[in-house]
């Protein structure tokens, strides 16, 4: 029996994507926590790494409980799970707590939610498959913006705890509206049934390829979002210019996602994965040669957006290329890049900017990834 609402399931899976993005709005609790406990910002940093790492392994893993719980009881429970990381992490009020509740548990819970709607709105929308994915993910980015600013707008009246038991309080709610979404849309989720992909050279080649290609293409993205309030500053950006930049690349980020989304069900995969990267390359090395702020700015949405359709392009590659019963094991494994990426890309720009007091190689860096990114796509099959 297949999704009979599939609009009500894309409609839950936005809820869940939306409320877990907040995992990535931890950089508004950077100062905060360093001051509240007297830690160093590596410290306080290492929590953020480890929801990475916790969001990747149960991406790659998660997969193996997808038909195990109905949906509805699933994609609650992540949403429940992240809030009991958050009241863990915000009763404990300390350092080890946030590592285990934050880090840890709403990292995980991440994975889980994240990696199960976006295959359950691709086979509850089967001939829309890349518009679903593209959505929910760049719903995903939308959720680290507007709760990036509310954390901001409670934080001056409230503690970092209290205003982790809020977001608590906003997934709690979220994941009873999700469960009662998903039981009225009588979605239903099928891992195995029509699972072809034999495990043979040629897959496993074009695995790592698609591996390769979206960890380089990401890490590009990932480079310039991490630094984007840094890279303005450093053309001469007054702060209001630099929160621009870092508002300005989020929003490009999501519009990529559903741009992605809808030309992916319309262009060969190939062809996707190799515009994309080209087109941040583009954009990089324009940013290289220009020095004004609000060109910068201009430049840094540009990136976001390719970036947002890069991560959104790939779990609909995965897809065409596998089969959408297939889709989660393979898309586990090439998420990985992405993890890895995440914990590299930006230490690395921070690293070249210490020690050249500028982002210009950083930038020519990230240039010459999304450049490996396209070439490697030139690579893969050309049919759907």
């Amino acid at each position: 029996m297949t999704t009979e609402r599939p609009w009500l399931t894309l409609l839950a899976g936005c809820i869940v994507t939306a409320t877990l993005g907040s995992v990535h709005a931890f950089s508004v609790f950077l100062v905060p926590f360093e001051t509240l406990f007297g830690s160093s910002r590596s410290s306080v940093s290492l929590v953020y790494s480890l929801a990475l790492v916790s969001l990747t392994v149960l991406v790659l893993i998660g997969h193996r409980i997808f038909d195990v719980v109905k949906p509805a009881a699933l994609a609650s429970f992540a949403c429940m799970a992240a809030a009991a990381g958050l009241v863990l992490a915000s009763v404990m009020n300390s350092l080890a707590g946030l590592y285990v509740g934050y880090g840890v548990i709403f990292g995980a819970a991440n994975g889980i939610g994240y990696g199960f709607v976006l295959q359950l709105v691709a086979q509850a929308m089967p001939t829309s498959a890349g518009l679903a994915m593209g959505t929910v993910t760049a719903v995903y980015a939308v959720g680290s913006i507007v709760f990036a600013k509310l954390y901001a707008q409670l934080l001056p009246d409230y503690t970092p705890a209290q205003t982790l038991l809020v977001m608590a309080g906003v997934l709690a709610a979220s994941a009873l509206l999700v469960h009662v979404l998903l039981s009225l849309s009588r979605a239903r989720y099928h891992a195995t049934e029509g699972a072809q992909t034999t495990e043979d050279g040629t897959t496993y080649g074009l695995v790592f390829r698609l591996w390769l290609g979206y960890g380089t293409g990401s890490a590009a993205g990932l480079m310039a979002i991490g630094h984007a309030t840094g890279i303005v500053a450093d053309r001469g950006g007054a702060a209001g210019l630099m929160v621009a930049g870092a508002m300005t690349i989020g929003a490009g980020n999501a519009l990529g996602g559903v741009v992605a989304g809808y030309v992916a069900d319309r262009i060969a995969p190939r062809l996707a994965l190799i515009m994309l990267p080209a087109a941040s390359c583009a954009a990089l090395l324009v940013l290289l040669v220009t020095t004004g702020p609000m060109v910068t700015v201009i430049l840094l949405a540009a990136v976001g957006v390719c970036y947002g359709a890069i991560i959104a392009a790939y779990p609909a590659a995965v897809a065409a290329f596998f089969g959408l019963a297939d889709a989660p094991r393979i898309y586990g494994r090439v998420f990985t890049a992405w993890g890895l990426a995440g914990l590299l890309a930006p230490w690395t720009a921070g690293l070249l900017f210490d020690r050249a007091q500028s982002y210009a190689t950083p930038v020519i860096v990230a240039a010459m990834l999304s450049l490996v990114s396209a070439v490697l796509a030139l690579c893969m099959p050309r049919e759907r």
